[in-house]
């Protein structure tokens, strides 16, 4: 009996099942989850750049680009992120 107890490997099988079921749903989430943040800092920066060139054009006074060129540099690293990011943090 102690024989059998020696041949059973209960944490390479929690890890196999982690890898193939657990971790490919993660991916998909995590993509699925980038995409939409993705797309609300799209917005929110057209949102904030339309409220600016509002502004000025009532007021004439120089346009200041900072705050809509993050939220855009922003929304790019997160739509680009499902390509790079799981190979960073090694999922795969």
């Amino acid at each position: 009996m102690l024989k059998v107890l020696n041949t059973i490997d209960i944490a390479g099988a929690v890890d196999d099942a982690v890898k193939e079921y657990l971790v490919p749903q993660m991916t998909d989430l995590g993509d699925l989850i980038f995409w939409f943040l993705a797309g609300l800092l799209t917005i929110i920066a057209l949102i904030v750049a339309g409220v600016f060139g509002f502004r000025y054009y009532k007021s004439r006074q120089e346009m200041n680009w900072t705050a809509p060129a993050i939220l855009l540099g922003g929304a790019i690293l997160l739509a680009t992120a499902p390509l790079w990011i799981w190979t960073a943090i090694n999922w795969r």
